[in-house]
C-alpha cells in the first residue's frame, strides 16, 4: 500500500494498490456476479431519484454486511491509513471517525456512460477504482474541480482516492469498444457523512 497526501487548493489522498492481490480478483469476481443487481444510476432531488442527463451509469447500493462492505472498511480502516488521518490538520479527513452515516456503492461505467460536475455533499468521498486486467476502456478519469484549476486523477487499477464531497468533480466519458460488462470501469465509493 503506497500513500499519497496532495494540498493544494484541495485536499486529497491517493493510496495506491489498496487492495492485497487475491482481495482484488475476490472483488472483480463478486463485481461479475453483481451485475444481475444493477439499476440506473439517478440522481437525488428532494429525496427522489430523478433522470438528469449530468449521469449516465449503473448503481448498486451495497449493504453493510454484504462481503465488499466488510472487506473494504476492514481494509480502510487499518492502521496505515488510519494514523494518516488522524495526523492531518484537515478538520474534513478528522471528521472521518464520528461520521453520522455512512454509505457503500458500486458504481459501472460501460461505453458512454458519465457523470458529470457534481459535489457529494458533507461528506468525505472514497473511491476505489478498479478493472479488470488488462484495461479495456479508455476515458473514465475522475476529475477534481476548484475556483483556481482543475485535477485530473488518472484512473488506474487498485487506486483508492478521498477527498472532501464538497469538491466539485466529475467523471469523464468512457469508451469501451467491447461493450462487454466486465470491460466496464468500477468503482466503490464510500462515503463518511458528517450530517
Amino acid at each position: 500500500m503506497i500513500i499519497n497526501f496532495y494540498f493544494d487548493s484541495s485536499a486529497y489522498f491517493i493510496v495506491d494498490d489498496f487492495l492485497p492481490q487475491d482481495w482484488l480478483e475476490i472483488f472483480l469476481q463478486e463485481i461479475e456476479r453483481l451485475e444481475c443487481e444493477l439499476i440506473e444510476g439517478l440522481v437525488m432531488q428532494g429525496g427522489k431519484r430523478v433522470q438528469n442527463k449530468i449521469k449516465h451509469n449503473k448503481i448498486l447500493t451495497l449493504a453493510s454486511e454484504h462481503f465488499i462492505a466488510v472487506k473494504f472498511r476492514e481494509r480502510f480502516w487499518c492502521p496505515d491509513i488510519t494514523a494518516i488521518l488522524q495526523v492531518q490538520r484537515n478538520r474534513i479527513f478528522q471528521n472521518m471517525f464520528t461520521p453520522k452515516k455512512e454509505k457503500l456503492q458500486l458504481s459501472v461505467y460501460g461505453d458512454g456512460d458519465y457523470y458529470g460536475p457534481h459535489k457529494d455533499g458533507k461528506s468525505v468521498t472514497v473511491n476505489l477504482f478498479l478493472h479488470r486486467e488488462p484495461r479495456n476502456f479508455e476515458g473514465g478519469e475522475l476529475v477534481l474541480h476548484t475556483e483556481k484549476h482543475s485535477r485530473v486523477i488518472e484512473f488506474k487499477n487498485n487506486r483508492l482516492l478521498m477527498f472532501d464531497g464538497m469538491t466539485l468533480h466529475e467523471v469523464t466519458p468512457v469508451r469501451c469498444s467491447s461493450k462487454e460488462y466486465m470491460d466496464s470501469r468500477f468503482s466503490i465509493q464510500y462515503w463518511a457523512n458528517r450530517q
